[in-house]
């Protein structure tokens, strides 16, 4: 059996241990994005930042450290590639856990605006509590698809004062939650046709229309529905 040595230079090792991190990251990134992120939600999430700071720390900062204390013999180097790589594991599965706090559970549709609704800021119970009651979910995997019906001139004012306030208000309470199929030929009746740039994003070029689709709290997207039942589709720019 062959024996692994250790590298032979500094830039060796510290190259070795970017390897490591960029696949590590990339694979907790990619698995993240297909099950909580599915069809452009990420868009939405601001979970860009998180990845940018865990990929900063993991991927930048920990090969840097290496680069600076290795030597290929030197005395107690094991136990310093040993703090190094503990202190990078830890502050992974803080990253990892920040992420699982702020994963989507709820995409709610509304007249007037589609949000993304997290972990965070919902009751800890709500996950069993949306599984008991049987949403229908986002793209199979991702979150789960309700409607609030945001037609009475009542409901419209509160959410355009929690929208003037920095957040989307009543999409974000779970008391207003109905199924999606109630308001969905309203949603679609509110949808706008698309221009040139979102036409060659469609899956269906004649069979989709768009809606101005945005999280209150990160920022907008556009969201594609299916013309035909309404229903959400995916997340473009």
């Amino acid at each position: 059996m062959a024996q692994l040595h250790a590298p032979a230079s500094r830039w060796s090792a510290s190259g070795l241990h970017a390897a490591i991190s960029l696949v590590v990251i990339g694979t907790i990134a990619v698995a993240a994005v297909l099950w909580w992120f599915p069809a452009g939600l990420w868009h939405l999430s601001g979970v860009q930042r998180l990845f940018g700071i865990m990929i900063g720390a993991d991927v930048v900062l920990g090969p840097l450290l290496t680069l600076l204390v290795y030597r290929r013999g030197k005395p107690g180097m094991r136990l310093d590639l040993w703090v190094i790589a503990l202190a990078q594991a830890a502050f992974l599965a803080y990253g990892v856990h920040t992420l699982w706090l702020n994963r989507p559970l709820v995409l709610a549709g509304s007249q007037q605006a589609f949000a993304l609704v997290f972990a965070s800021e919902l009751p800890d119970d709500a996950p069993a509590r949306m599984a008991k009651v049987g949403w229908p979910r986002f793209h199979r995997h991702g979150p789960w698809l309700v409607g609030v019906d945001l037609s009475s001139p009542v409901a419209r004012e509160e959410f355009l004062f929690a929208y003037m306030a920095g957040n989307s208000g009543p999409l974000r309470d779970p008391d207003l939650y109905i199924p999606y199929d109630r308001i969905a030929n309203d949603v679609l009746g509110k949808a706008r046709a698309p221009d040139k740039a979102l036409s060659s994003q469609l899956p269906e070029p004649n069979g989709v229309r768009t809606i101005a689709a945005f999280s209150l709290r990160v920022g907008g997207g556009v969201m594609l529905l299916d013309a035909r039942t309404g229903h959400p589709l995916r997340v473009v720019r």
